[in-house]
C-alpha cells in the first residue's frame, strides 16, 4: 500500500494549503542521507496504525553528558538560533525537535544487546504552524526502546542506530491532530558534543512539553 505524503502543517486543522518545509516522505519513496552537525544520519517516524511517515530534514545534532544520563542527544530540523531563544514563540515555524536520553550503555555479556531491550527514552516534539506568522500547535510523542551507540559519551561525536522505538502522543495543544496514533522511530544519527547548545535545546523541550501539557511556563 502506498504510504501517505504530508506537510507538517497538515497537523493543524487549517483550510490553508501551504507548501512543505520539511522532508516528509513515504518510506518507499526514499530520501537522501541527511547532513547533520557532527555526522550523517536519518530518522523516520512511521505510524503502525495509519499510512503516515515523517522523515524530518535534521540539521542540528548535539549532545551532552550528565550525572543522570550517559548522553542527552538533541536533533532538529529547525534553526538552532530560534530554538535556543526561549522568548521566540516559534511563530511561522514547522518542524521537529527530538530528545534521546541514553541511560544505559549496552555491554556484551552484561546487558542485553537486542532490539527488544530498552536503554533510551525518546521524545519527538512536532511543531506545526498553520501559516506565516501564526503561533504553532504542538504535539509531543514519547516512548522508549533500544539504541546501539557508536562512540562513547564524552567523545567529540557520538552516533547510533535506533531500532523501532515505539512512541505515542503524550501531550498536545488545542488544534493538534494526531495522525500517527502509535508510531515507531528508526534510523541512524550522529551528534557533536556541545553542552551549551544541548542545554539550550533541553530548555526548549521542557518549554514545549509544558505548553503541550497545559502547565504554566517555568524558567529553569
Amino acid at each position: 500500500m502506498m504510504q501517505a505524503r504530508f506537510d507538517l502543517r497538515s497537523f493543524c486543522r487549517s483550510a490553508v494549503a501551504l507548501c512543505a518545509t520539511a522532508c516528509l516522505v513515504a518510506a518507499q519513496a526514499g530520501c537522501s542521507t541527511m547532513a547533520l552537525r557532527g555526522g550523517t544520519g536519518r530518522l523516520t517516524m512511521t505510524s503502525t496504525d495509519t499510512e503516515w511517515v515523517l522523515t524530518p530534514d535534521l540539521r542540528t545534532a548535539v549532545y551532552t553528558t550528565s550525572d543522570i544520563a550517559a548522553a542527552d542527544i538533541y536533533l532538529s530540523d529547525l534553526p538552532l538560533e530560534r530554538l535556543a531563544n526561549l522568548d521566540d514563540d516559534l511563530s511561522g515555524a514547522s518542524g521537529s525537535l527530538v530528545h534521546i536520553r541514553l541511560f544505559l550503555l549496552p555491554r556484551a555479556g552484561s546487558t542485553p544487546i537486542d532490539s527488544t531491550a530498552c536503554n533510551i527514552t525518546l521524545r519527538h516534539v512536532i511543531i506545526a504552524s498553520p501559516g506565516p506568522g501564526a503561533r504553532p500547535v504542538i504535539g509531543v510523542y514519547g516512548g522508549g526502546g533500544f539504541l546501539l551507540p557508536s562512540g562513547s559519551p564524552g567523545d567529540r561525536t557520538i552516533g547510533g542506530r535506533l531500532s523501532e522505538v515505539t512512541v505515542r502522543l503524550t501531550a498536545s495543544t488545542e488544534g493538534f491532530e494526531d495522525l500517527f496514533e502509535t508510531g515507531v522511530v528508526s534510523g541512524r544519527f550522529g551528534a557533536t558534543l556541545n553542552a551549551d547548545a544541548a542545554n539550550a535545546l533541553a530548555a526548549r523541550v521542557r518549554q514545549l512539553d509544558d505548553r503541550a501539557a497545559g502547565r504554566a511556563p517555568v524558567r529553569r
